[in-house]
C-alpha cells in the first residue's frame, strides 16, 4: 500500500515536472531575448548610420523611431537578466544611454554623423560583450 502511494506520488511529480518544462519551452530565456534585441538594435543603428553618412538626413531622422523601439526592447529584455548578468554590462549600457541622447539633439549632418559614430562604437562594444557574456549565437 505504501509502495503504491510512493509510486503514484513519483509518477505525478514527474508528470508535473514534464508539463511545466513543456510549457516553458515556447518562451525565450532572458538571455536569448537580449541576444535577439541586440541584433535588432544593431541593425537599426546601422541603417541610421548609413543614411547619415550618405547625407540622407531626413531618412536618418526617420530611422530614430526604429532605434528607439529596438533600444526599448533591449532595455526590457536586459531588465529580465539576473543581477550577475546585468552587473557585467551596466557601465556599457549607461554609456550607450548617455551617448544615444545626442542622436535626438543633433541639428545638422555633422552632429548627427558624429553622434551616430559614437553610439555605433558604444553599441558595437556592448554587442560584443553581450555576445561573450551571454553566449549569443
Amino acid at each position: 500500500m505504501k509502495r503504491s502511494r510512493l509510486v503514484v506520488s513519483v509518477v505525478l511529480a514527474l508528470v508535473v515536472v514534464a508539463t511545466a518544462a513543456g510549457c516553458g519551452s515556447d518562451s525565450k530565456s532572458a538571455s536569448q531575448q537580449v541576444c535577439d534585441s541586440r541584433k535588432d538594435l544593431s541593425d537599426s543603428v546601422a541603417k541610421v548610420a548609413d543614411d547619415a553618412k550618405a547625407g540622407n538626413f531626413g531618412a536618418a531622422k526617420d530611422g530614430f523611431a526604429d532605434v528607439t523601439s529596438a533600444f526599448a526592447d533591449l532595455t526590457t529584455a536586459y531588465s529580465k537578466l539576473s543581477d550577475q548578468q546585468r552587473s557585467g554590462l551596466q557601465d556599457q549600457v549607461d554609456k550607450l544611454k548617455t551617448d544615444a541622447r545626442a542622436l535626438t539633439d543633433a541639428t545638422d549632418k555633422d552632429q548627427l554623423s558624429s553622434a551616430v559614430d559614437t553610439v555605433k562604437a558604444d553599441l558595437d562594444g556592448l554587442i560584443s560583450s553581450i555576445g561573450k557574456d551571454l553566449s549569443c549565437d
